[in-house]
């Protein structure tokens, strides 16, 4: 989105099931970025919970983003996303089948580089009480030095 005048930017999702009962949001980037980090994520447990990673390309030029997915155990996991001109890959972190099987049942960071600017987010969700994704949240990246 671009204006000539200031104006306050968000993306946010709301889901049904079946009535209106979840949404998060988050606050527009004004800068892209090569290196960003995300503090949270989760895969499994009690509470099925999964992640996804997103990586917004606005530019005209195709990127590579490398994603290491920093284990409380303190290994990593790495894995190397292209993420084509002016277009959008969601990196599921749901375990056995996702784009990242490794993870399970875990809590984990992610440092992400990538090889032109790009936008980072980061969504959440988790079940509960018999409910698919009945909590979900959503937080921008942080651009890292």
């Amino acid at each position: 989105m671009v204006s000539d005048r200031p104006i306050v930017v968000e993306r946010s999702q709301y889901w049904p099931n079946p009535l209106w009962h979840e949404a998060h949001n988050s606050g527009g980037v004004t800068t892209p970025g090569t290196r960003w980090g995300l503090a949270e994520g989760r895969v499994g447990g009690t509470t099925n919970d999964a992640t996804y990673v997103l990586l917004a390309n606005s530019g005209t030029s195709p990127v590579t983003a490398t994603l290491r997915f920093l284990r409380t155990i303190g290994t990593t996991v790495t894995k190397v996303v292209p993420v084509a001109a002016t277009s959008r890959v969601t990196v599921g972190v749901a375990g056995a089948g996702s784009d990242v099987p490794e993870l399970v049942d875990e809590a984990f960071g992610v440092t992400i580089d990538a090889t032109g600017p790009i936008v980072v987010e980061r969504s959440m969700y988790s079940s509960a009480n018999g409910v698919f994704w009945a909590a979900g949240t959503n937080a921008t990246g942080t651009r890292l030095p």
